[in-house]
């Protein structure tokens, strides 16, 4: 079946001006679970780590301490994108895929996020996989082309790399959305729906990446733009984009205000622009009714 690319990049901003309040409660999520991600890591780290870290190891004992440090942190951080990429992502697809269940702002943390995770895991694990195969046998020819032909094999190998990945991109890019609609584990079936669309689904993430990149620039314009107004200059932005609430000055509330809850609205948008593409693509392509 086919789908327009144009209707799927722009299902984002249809989310936010059907759904306003469940896309802010998207953002209110997104913020206030990195925050605490961030906590998080800071607790694990413990005092004094972060300094080690930014230290450079000048013997191999401070890089094995260094690297005892960097892994703990590491998996905390990892489990923590997973698990807040996953529920926002999940929140998303529920507002497009099954917009009845709209309680909680389309938020949960239960099965169809377990699966989400694992299917973003595999993903990336496969997908190293296989770029560490190509990148080793696109080295092998380097060398077997020698020095003459060294420049033409490597940038060949990069244009055939580069591409592939795109091909292996779209092609599984409707897994989590699949995973999500169907409630079981769908990665490699995603290849055969997508199958037929390619370009269309090629079209659809050029146009995605555009809208988001513009939404992001002018987004982020405006709010430094109210900040400095508001706050009386380049001074203010400094001030209240790593705020001492504490001591901050009475006159920066407004532009602190203003630059939170800027930050907040242009999360939302950039949730809704880049995982509602997906599921309307898969609803499209599947067949299946809203």
């Amino acid at each position: 079946m086919a789908f327009s690319a144009t209707d799927a990049a722009f299902e984002g901003f249809r989310l936010t001006r059907e759904k306003p309040l469940a896309v802010v409660g998207w953002a209110v999520f997104y913020v206030v679970a990195t925050a605490l991600a961030g906590a998080l890591l800071l607790m694990v780290a413990g005092p004094g780590a972060l300094a080690s870290i930014k230290t450079e190891p000048t013997t191999p004992a401070e890089a094995v301490e260094a690297l005892t440090t960097l892994v703990p942190l590491a998996a905390v951080g990892g489990l923590a994108w997973l698990v807040i990429g996953s529920v926002a992502k999940a929140a998303v697809y529920r507002a497009v895929l099954r917009p009845q269940d709209s309680r909680f702002a389309y938020l949960r943390f239960g099965a169809d996020e377990l699966r989400l995770m694992l299917v973003t895991l595999v993903l990336a694990l496969v997908g190293a996989v296989l770029l560490g195969v190509l990148v080793a046998v696109a080295g092998v020819a380097d060398g077997v082309a020698g020095p003459a032909a060294a420049g033409v094999v490597g940038a060949i190998g990069f244009v055939v790399i580069v591409a592939l990945g795109v091909v292996w991109s779209v092609r599984l890019s409707l897994a989590a959305a699949m995973t999500f609609a169907q409630k079981r584990v769908r990665i490699f079936q995603s290849w055969t729906l997508t199958r037929g669309p390619f370009w269309p689904l090629l079209g659809m993430y050029v146009l995605v990446a555009a809208l988001y990149v513009v939404v992001l620039l002018l987004g982020s314009t405006i709010i430094i733009a109210l900040v400095m107004i508001l706050g009386g200059g380049f001074h203010a932005l400094e001030a209240v984009s790593n705020p001492d609430l504490a001591n901050l000055a009475p006159g920066l509330w407004a532009a602190f205000a203003v630059y939170l809850l800027g930050n907040i609205v242009l999360a939302a948008l950039q949730l809704a622009i880049a995982y509602a593409p997906q599921a309307f693509a898969y609803r499209e392509l599947a067949g299946e009714g809203a």
